[in-house]
């Protein structure tokens, strides 16, 4: 079988390795928003804030990651980038192969992306600890998960505004 090298350019390849990379940092952001809003003892939710974290990673990632490819049709068109951003939002699943824009359009679709996977990390963690947070006393589980990922999906997305803005500087 023939390999393609223009067959374009996962985004869950490029994305996974920069979430758990990030792992402990979005537990111990997580576990401390939750702590202190919840009024629970940081240590009493490290461990469940951890696992639910890991099965996000894990699981929820890449799933939502295979729902965006299946729903976007892996979008390959002959059209550029600079076509618009309506193109290039269909093709951050899998970007297509272009060595001159990689370098910005790689961090640009991390951006993107990062709002389905927010949405999907809230929805597996509320999964994984609601039962155990509202045991502990804790109030309004799903607005706590909503403010704690998107605390560390905002530290996810300076890591690619950083990159974008190095991308957009002198080659």
């Amino acid at each position: 079988m023939p390999t393609l090298a223009d067959g374009g350019v996962p985004m869950l390849m490029v994305y996974e390795p920069v979430l758990l990379a990030a792992l402990i940092p979005i537990v111990v952001v997580e576990a401390a928003w939750i702590a202190y809003r919840g009024r629970v003892h940081f240590w009493r939710v490290l461990r469940p804030v951890t696992k639910a974290n890991v099965y996000s990673a894990l699981a929820g990632v890449p799933l939502t990651w295979l729902a965006l490819t299946f729903l976007t049709g892996h979008h390959k068109s002959t059209a550029s980038h600079s076509d618009g951003w309506g193109n290039f939002i269909l093709q951050v699943p899998i970007l297509e192969h272009d060595p001159f824009d990689l370098h910005w359009t790689i961090p640009a679709a991390g951006l993107v992306i990062s709002l389905p996977f927010c949405a999907a990390s809230v929805l597996v963690e509320w999964l994984v600890l609601r039962h155990r947070l509202i045991a502990m006393g804790v109030p309004r589980v799903g607005r706590l998960l909503w403010e704690a990922n998107l605390l560390s999906y905002t530290l996810i997305a300076v890591y690619w505004l950083v990159e974008l803005l190095n991308a957009s500087g002198p080659r």
